[in-house]
């Protein structure tokens, strides 16, 4: 996505920042300057210094059409900080509050994790035996992968099971929703085919939300109760999390305060509810998800136990182990977490550290919030001077670099045609039909700020050349 900020007309939304709706919560004049520093001073992860202006979460709103924002920042076991900007509803002008919920989308998988994990704790059931020792009403079918190795819990909810990837649908209010047991078999009333294993279990990796109808289905039956009921006594109410529910559909009090959700036009989706629950089903604020992540970090560094015990933390918090929550980085002598979530008008997003106990929540009610998520990550790095996710600001290299015309060549982007080009004018990078400048910041470094591209060309192996995505990825391009 380019970072283009000019001024474009937005009938639908400039109602929303013309009322310029914010509200602040703060713990500390400290965490309010850090607040205010980070609501504008967003940057790309590439940048040249004094030359790269920036921008506000209202900008990003704005161009991005994001109608509502909630965010949250907690800091050694307490909420340090809460912002929310737009609004829930925007025909009805109803302002996005601390108090308003979204829905966590796959924000609600870890919270999920965290009562199946706790089951483990009290021995409901193991987490490496075989899951048809434990279910009932349905089993993963024997199946030329499971001959050898089998399901587990384990597998399950760091998505090693062997089970496919795909979107579940939705279901308007009145309409028959399906059971777990009948989507998992892809009977009728659902509208999805069955789970399907496509890798032998333990094998491979595949990000997958089958694999979660499983979890909620394995947690039904191990406790016999419906699984809103063992999510609400195990980790709702637990971690002190009232505005929060994983019943379907919403109702009382809380769908009286759920945001409407937009598509990336700014078109509002109608309410529907989900059939599934511990995939995606969350109803919550950021406050609430705020409070699970300081039980559960607390858990981790005191021994609680109030949600899971140490040596589970352990295992979940452990980069080198199974990544059973979260997804995980180690850096020095800490561990970042995070996860993402979104559902069709709603986008979420959790980031942390473990050593510091410090984490960020994000929830929009918006299909596209990815560049806006991306450059919040860096602003609390930078902000709170982690070690890890900053931006990099370069100086101009005056020196000499790679002979550019020799580097003049044509490449495969991931299906993307890329071509760089030494011109009169400079050297570009042209990718698909977009043509950016480059400018060097070492001999064989350069940047598109436009784009907030890094490209790093070997002069000895022109066959292929490495490129930092704007948000932090890296990718290789191979010569055509």
């Amino acid at each position: 996505m380019k970072l283009r900020f000019a001024l474009i007309a937005l009938p639908l939304l400039a109602p929303v920042y013309a009322a310029n709706a914010v509200q602040v919560n703060s713990s500390s004049d400290e965490h309010q300057l850090k607040a205010d520093t980070i609501e504008k001073g967003l940057t790309p992860i590439y940048s040249i210094k004094g030359e790269t202006p920036k921008h506000s979460i209202q900008d990003f709103m704005a161009r991005d059409n994001i109608p509502g924002v909630s965010i949250t920042f907690i800091d050694s076991g307490r909420i340090a900080w809460s912002r929310t900007y737009g609004y829930a509803d925007i025909a009805a002008q109803v302002p996005v509050t601390t108090d308003t919920v979204f829905t966590a989308a796959s924000v609600s998988k870890p919270v999920s994790a965290t009562a199946a994990l706790a089951l483990v704790d009290q021995g409901v059931m193991d987490i490496d035996t075989d899951v048809n020792s434990y279910l009932e009403g349905w089993q993963v079918p024997e199946n030329e992968y499971t001959q050898d190795e089998k399901v587990t819990l384990r597998r399950l909810l760091s998505h090693t099971a062997g089970f496919d990837r795909y979107f579940h649908s939705r279901y308007a209010p009145g309409v028959q929703r399906p059971t777990v047991e009948q989507m998992l078999r892809g009977e009728a009333p659902s509208k999805d085919r069955g789970a399907k294993m496509i890798y032998e279990p333990g094998s491979g990796y595949k990000y997958s939300n089958p694999g979660y109808l499983v979890v909620e289905e394995l947690i039904t039956d191990v406790t016999d109760q419906p699984f809103e009921k063992v999510l609400d006594e195990r980790v709702l109410q637990p971690a002190g999390m009232q505005s929060s529910s994983f019943a379907q559909p919403i109702t009382g009090d809380l769908a009286e305060r759920k945001a409407t959700g937009y598509s990336a036009n700014g078109n509002p989706y109608p309410y529907a509810a989900y059939a599934f629950k511990a995939l995606g089903g969350l109803w919550t604020t950021p406050n609430d998800l705020g409070r699970w992540l300081i039980t559960l970090l607390n858990d981790h560094h005191t021994g609680d136990a109030t949600l899971l015990s140490q040596k589970l933390t352990q295992q979940v918090f452990n980069e080198q182990g199974d990544r059973l929550i979260f997804s995980l980085w180690a850096w020095k002598d800490d561990i970042v977490f995070r996860h993402t979530g979104h559902n069709p008008g709603f986008t979420s997003f959790v980031f942390g550290s473990v050593d510091k106990q410090q984490a960020l929540i994000v929830m929009t009610n918006s299909d596209n919030t990815q560049d806006l998520f991306d450059h919040l990550q860096r602003a609390v790095a930078d902000t709170y001077q982690w070690d890890y996710f900053r931006s990099e600001v370069f100086d101009v290299y005056k020196g000499e670099t790679i002979d550019r015309r020799k580097a003049s060549l044509q490449y495969d982007w991931n299906g993307q045609y890329v071509n760089f080009s030494e011109e009169k004018t400079g050297f570009y990078m042209q990718i698909n039909n977009e043509r950016f400048l480059l400018t060097p910041i070492a001999a064989n470094e350069f940047l598109a700020q436009e784009k907030s591209i890094k490209v790093i060309f070997n002069e000895e192996n022109l066959d292929q050349v490495t490129i930092w995505k704007a948000n932090g990825d890296r990718d290789t391009a191979q010569r055509m």
